[in-house]
């Protein structure tokens, strides 16, 4: 039998149509560009809702896990704008045309503007000085995860702007910044404003309170519906599909898909786990145990509707010749995915018996295992509602510096 059944390579009529910048399925269906920046974006958000949801049932207490969150946050917000480019300079303060006469922390702003669109999350900036800033956001994949993931953000913002501040020559106000409205609680938009306090002074704070208040709520200025964007700048031909910063930093889409590759749960979940494990907190075998519980009742619950089994089905673009239960299916899923991160693999086995992918394993997880491990959970929970329980997926014979996924049937009696 052979192990991979007949598909249309890509290259067959490269010439006689223009190429097309796109995902393609086994059964040739396209995902344009555009499409798969927001693929990429909610399956890594779905993913970090995961991973979050596990560290909230090992460290239950809000109050204290924000603390160590936006601990974590804070010193990694500080560590990121420290790499040298390779004429010796500072990069954040070069790729986004820093001057030297720009003094104080609300420089860093520029960055997080930049940051904010190269993760699809569209808005504006209403303020840009030295005592003052307001970012709103319209749109924003991270909000799914909720109200602890935001204040983290908020606390690497003011970290990466006070260190960008130390990197400065010294003087300049300093600046705090708060997110006074956000996604992820239930707001219409993300608000972040930051104020000068000797010039509005108001009572200190701890780091993980960056939901405000704020003394200068008389100036902000809201965005009415009809005027709120959905897409990013370099998606969007009002702005000849190009992001600008406020110092002609410029970007084209290009660049999009490489921010979105790092999740939020790369960024900012799973570190603070680690903080957590490091301190005792709870141990990685516990953390693990817990999210692999979680992602594979998340993978489950995902296709137990038949019309979510019908939709995946046309999304792909699966024949008809194709039954339901069949582990083609979940495998076309997976390839989507791998192409969104563009992930190196091997399709070994693609038939009604058994599918098998070779990965290149760093391409998905950045160095953190448990990154994969979430996939492979959410993907075993997956094959038992998209085809049925005979169905698993499961890791076998990894090579070297390589993920092995198997999807085919399995009889496993300690199987969860």
């Amino acid at each position: 039998m052979k192990k991979v059944d007949e598909r249309i390579p890509h290259e067959v009529g490269t010439g006689f149509y223009p190429s097309t910048p796109a995902l393609r399925s086994p059964w040739g269906k396209l995902m344009d560009y555009r499409d798969a920046v927001h693929y990429a974006t909610d399956y890594n958000s779905m993913l970090t809702v995961l991973q979050t949801d596990a560290f909230r049932i090992l460290m239950p207490d809000y109050v204290e896990r924000a603390k160590l969150m936006c601990e974590v946050s804070y010193a990694s917000g500080r560590q990121s704008v420290l790499r040298i480019d390779e004429d010796g300079n500072n990069a954040s303060i070069s790729s986004h045309h820093i001057h030297p006469f720009c003094r104080g922390n609300f420089v860093g702003a520029l960055q997080a503007d930049w940051g904010d669109e190269m993760n699809a999350m569209c808005g504006r900036v209403n303020d840009f000085g030295s005592h003052r800033v307001e970012k709103e956001l319209d749109e924003c994949s991270w909000a799914i995860v909720g109200s602890d993931l935001c204040r983290q953000t908020i606390s690497t913002l003011q970290g990466l702007c006070d260190q960008l501040a130390d990197i400065q020559p010294q003087g300049g106000p300093r600046i705090e910044y708060s997110m006074v409205e956000a996604i992820g609680t239930g707001d219409r938009h993300c608000r972040v404003v930051a104020e000068d306090r000797e010039k509005w002074p108001l009572p200190p704070r701890e780091n993980w309170q960056g939901f405000g208040p704020i003394a200068t709520e008389d100036y902000i200025k809201f965005t009415p519906e009809e005027d709120c964007v959905s897409e990013p700048a370099v998606l969007r031909a009002d702005c000849d599909y190009t992001y600008v910063g406020g110092t002609k930093h410029e970007d084209n889409a290009f660049q999009l898909m490489g921010c979105i590759f790092c999740s939020a749960g790369l960024w900012y979940i799973l570190p603070a786990v680690q903080e957590a494990i490091d301190r005792g907190i709870f141990t990685a075998e516990q953390y693990s145990y817990t999210l692999a519980r979680v992602a594979t009742a998340a993978g489950k619950a995902s296709f137990q509707a038949p019309f979510a089994v019908e939709g995946v089905r046309q999304w792909l673009g699966v024949p008809h010749a194709i039954k339901e239960r069949d582990g083609r299916i979940l495998g076309g899923y997976i390839e989507m995915y791998l192409q969104c991160m563009r992930a190196p693999y091997e399709v070994e086995a693609f038939n009604e018996e058994e599918v098998v992918y070779v990965v290149n394993r760093a391409s998905l997880s950045y160095g953190n295992e448990l990154y994969v491990q979430t996939m492979l959970w959410y993907w075993f929970g997956a094959a038992k509602t998209l085809m049925s329980p005979q169905w698993s997926v499961w890791e076998e014979d990894s090579p070297e510096g390589k993920l092995r996924i198997r999807i085919g049937k399995k009889i496993d009696k300690y199987s969860l």
